[in-house]
């Protein structure tokens, strides 16, 4: 095992374990309000799918991935990879996560920290320029989704924008606006705002095709910016995505060098 790719590993994992964790407070604070509270059954969710309890220990559970963090061995990065897919797919299968789109990101990047820890001991410029294609198609992958699900009348109106953003987030930009502007300009800003958000997120999908090094940075300061233009939290989406740029960058840096991707 080569020293940068323990690295690209160890950088990933770290900046996914942090998105997944970043909301820490709020969701422990949300499953233990759930203790206790009855739910009807659902037409796909049952017996333990519905159980708090079971939420909040799979939740917690990534946290053994710590040991691969401090011990940097093949097998440990194997076994955290395989614990923080098989989390993020019991998340997404319990009726108090599963419409967290954290863990849909993150169940694809510990799938591609997975391949990477398996296939360490491949060598070689093809190796490294798969790594960066499956990545990237990763990042593509989970842009469309976010594309697709804006792909709505409300979306390209920029009611649904106006409503949730420039009336609700408390963001200075936000009150500013508010404070400043009548409610036909604040409709007209929602609306192109919106149109840009989806046009964007959209051509996202298509990163994969782009050159690499290009791909990666770009998706890191797209990802900056819809977070400052949102809410911290949203660091538990994005966070994964710009981990997994990062690790593509250091695989430039020690294996592809100036080789074009």
């Amino acid at each position: 095992m080569t020293y940068s790719r323990a690295r690209v590993w160890q950088l990933v994992f770290l900046v996914t374990l942090t998105a997944w964790y970043i909301k820490f407070t709020t969701l422990v604070y949300a499953y233990n309000g759930h203790i206790g509270l009855p739910f009807k059954q659902h037409e796909l969710l049952s017996g333990w799918m519905l159980s708090p309890h079971v939420s909040l220990l799979t939740y917690m559970t990534p946290l053994l991935g710590v040991i691969a963090l401090v011990y940097p061995r093949r097998k440990w990065f194997i076994l955290a990879s395989v614990v923080l897919m098989t989390s993020s797919l019991l998340m997404l299968w319990n009726i108090h996560s599963y419409n967290d789109a954290t863990f849909v990101v993150i169940f694809w990047i510990s799938a591609w920290l997975l391949w990477w820890a398996i296939t360490i001991p491949c060598q070689g410029r093809e190796h490294a320029l798969w790594a960066v294609r499956l990545g990237l198609g990763i990042v593509g992958l989970m842009f469309l989704g976010g594309a697709a699900g804006k792909w709505t009348d409300s979306y390209w109106s920029g009611e649904a924008v106006y409503q949730l953003y420039f009336m609700q987030k408390d963001l200075l930009v936000y009150s500013w606006m508010r404070e400043r502007l009548d409610q036909e300009m604040l409709h007209f800003i929602a609306c192109w705002f919106s149109r840009v958000l989806v046009i964007t997120e959209s051509l996202w999908a298509t990163v994969f095709l782009w050159p690499g090094r290009l791909a990666s940075l770009s998706t890191m300061i797209l990802s900056v910016i819809m977070i400052a233009g949102s809410t911290w939290m949203l660091f538990s989406v994005l966070g994964g995505i710009i981990g997994l740029c990062l690790g593509i960058l250091v695989i430039y840096q020690h294996e592809l060098g100036k080789i074009s991707a």
